[in-house]
């Protein structure tokens, strides 16, 4: 289902994060795995104004939105490489792969 909604938020470069020398080497962070960021040109739910949302997989996208609210169908997304990091982009919307990071657990 729906992970978190941000509006206003700035893009970022899907591969920012994963080329940053803060996380590259770092002992205290390390990656957990990844989500899916999908963008609208428009909002998409009648008196919300969030245009961001974030998935953990492509097919929770359509939990939520029909595929005439994206633009496509989720076989298209997997067809385009979108769950291997190809980003997707329409003319409904634009869907990237982020990383995301944890903090790694300090044992005695």
């Amino acid at each position: 289902m729906l992970a978190a909604c941000i509006t206003g938020a700035t893009p970022i470069k899907s591969d920012y994060m994963a080329n940053s020398p803060l996380h590259s080497d770092s002992p205290d962070t390390a990656r957990a795995g990844h989500i899916f960021r999908v963008v609208f040109t428009e909002p998409p739910i009648k008196n919300d104004p969030r245009r961001e949302f974030y998935f953990h997989s492509l097919a929770a996208i359509y939990d939520i939105f029909t595929p005439e609210q994206v633009g496509c169908k989720v076989t298209r997304l997997w067809n385009l490489g979108t769950a291997n990091g190809d980003p997707y982009v329409g003319r409904k919307c634009s869907i990237y792969r982020e990383p995301i990071w944890r903090k790694r657990q300090k044992r005695p």
